[in-house]
């Protein structure tokens, strides 16, 4: 008998967003991160768009996503938002980037072994893998609807050194230069 190790499923989720201030058809895309089975964080304007479109009305949640011909496999689960919460700060104003944060409770939890993302402080200078991934809008995929943007996940990471005490590092937000697109969420993993 041998001893196979167990692969983890992702815990990365697809985000297909719909608005109630968005009048024509369509939706918007985004990433989200379990950080419990049921609980996810995301970027504030995933849930609250200064663009018009206001409040998200229904979030549609997946694991394993890989464009729309994929929602029938066995391999993805689908849940829908049941709680969604943002920072009264990222209410009040656009500006306000650094409470630019959310969470949404999915109406049951995924199942499965997932890897999922803790929280730490991040210290004031260091060095670290800056990873980008989720479901960028500028990659497309063939589908039988036809070509679809964000249907694919995608990642790159790039090691660096940072400080957030550098003289013009604003709001202690980092500053990187890796390939980003609308769509995708931002991981830190440091190096010891």
């Amino acid at each position: 008998m041998t001893n196979k190790k167990r692969k983890k499923k992702t815990a990365i989720v697809k985000l297909i967003i719909s608005y109630e201030g968005r009048k024509e058809k369509g939706y918007a895309m985004g990433t989200g991160w379990l950080i419990k089975p049921d609980l996810m964080v995301t970027a504030g304007h995933n849930v609250f768009n200064w663009d018009g479109y206001g409040k998200a009305k229904e979030i549609k949640c997946f694991i394993g996503y890989q464009g729309s011909d994929s929602v029938t496999l066995p391999s993805v689960q689908f849940r829908l938002a049941k709680t969604i919460v943002t920072t009264a700060e990222w209410m009040q104003s656009r500006e306000n980037r650094h409470r630019d944060v959310a969470f949404i409770k999915v109406d049951r939890p995924f199942d499965g072994d997932l890897r999922l993302f803790s929280y730490k402080s991040t210290p004031v200078t260091g060095h670290f893998m800056l990873g980008v991934v989720g479901y960028p809008g500028d990659k497309t995929m063939d589908t039988e609807a036809g070509e679809e943007n964000g249907a694919e996940m995608y990642e790159m990471f790039a090691g660096q050194k940072y400080s957030l005490d550098e003289p013009g590092t604003r709001l202690s937000m980092l500053e990187y230069y890796i390939s980003t697109f609308g769509g995708e969420f931002l991981s830190l993993s440091f190096k010891s």
